[in-house]
């Protein structure tokens, strides 16, 4: 809505930020009835959602199956077996073994003997390996398949919608947000998300400010790790969220697809981490001595 609007058009839920956890939030109410507005500044998917490796572990959270977050990570990877039915298309879902190995290239030194029982695509030498999950606790999913489709599908029952739009503040009055100014790109102001989401290969246009009256409507911020940065520079919100949110030393994986192409995927270790230091657009950390950081294995491969 332009300033100005009484705010009768609002959808009950505005999402600010088009990734897996924005699609996710839409598609999820839309099952219950409740319609949302998605607000994203390059398309669904564009970012890290679309491009990952779309890795699933059920047992991985910290501290183990009796830690905080095991219940919502079996339930989590329960939901994920059950998503190409219910969006009704190919999500690429598979339940997979997964391992970590260890390989001699160039010009390094053997370490011990050669490992065999490797997979095919193995084309290197092995000089350890380890199961770190088989098809009862890993699985893998397209990423861009499954966030452009949960948005698609949140379209479908509730009518929710994207909105190409970058937010650039958001305006406080008596401890809540009120309204959000929005640059909103010129070629794609309001679409379904079905549209929406073929708006990542495009290139941002004059853009023209908006205000969007918030005063009706409940807030999801699903920015990734600049929603803490960007929350802290609206609503002045001073430090508090760097345990959260902020980059650590990377670990790599390689994960192969069934269409036979390997996705490359960093993660973060557990290392000490620093806040990020701008919103979007800030460079991305480097891969360096990326396999220095990957996980102990506990149980070899058969040999």
């Amino acid at each position: 809505a332009d300033s100005g609007d009484s705010g009768n058009d609002t959808p009950p839920v505005i999402i600010v930020g088009g990734g897996i956890i924005g699609s996710s939030t839409a598609y999820y109410l839309a099952k219950r009835g409740v319609r949302s507005l998605l607000l994203e500044s390059v398309g669904v998917a564009s970012g890290a959602s679309g491009k990952a490796g779309g890795f699933l572990a059920r047992d991985w959270c910290g501290g183990g199956a009796g830690g905080p977050l095991a219940q919502l990570a079996w339930e989590s990877f329960r939901l994920h077996s059950e998503l190409e039915s219910e969006l009704g298309q190919s999500l690429d879902y598979r339940r997979l073994d997964t391992l970590s190995l260890r390989l001699r290239v160039g010009g390094q030194p053997r370490c011990g003997r050669p490992i065999t029982g490797c997979p095919d695509w193995v084309t290197a030498e092995v000089t350890r390996a380890c199961r770190l999950g088989d098809p009862n606790n890993t699985a893998q999913v397209h990423p861009y398949k499954l966030t452009t489709g949960l948005v698609a599908r949140a379209a479908a029952l509730a009518g929710s919608q994207v909105r190409r739009a970058r937010v650039i503040g958001a305006q406080v009055a008596e401890g809540r947000i009120v309204s959000l100014t929005l640059d909103d790109v010129a070629d794609a102001a309001v679409s379904t998300a079905t549209t929406a989401s073929s708006s990542t290969d495009k290139t941002d246009t004059a853009a023209s400010t908006t205000t969007i009256d918030c005063r009706s409507a409940k807030i999801v911020f699903a920015m990734g790790p600049w929603t803490s940065t960007a929350l802290g520079d609206w609503l002045n919100l001073a430090g508090g969220s760097d345990a959260v949110f902020g980059h650590r030393p990377i670990r790599l994986y390689c994960l192969p697809r069934p269409d036979s192409s390997v996705r490359t995927l960093c993660t973060p270790s557990r290392r000490a981490e620093s806040r990020p230091s701008s919103i979007p657009g800030q460079t991305a950390p480097s891969t360096s001595a990326a396999w220095q950081t990957m996980p102990r294995c506990q149980r070899q491969l058969p040999t």
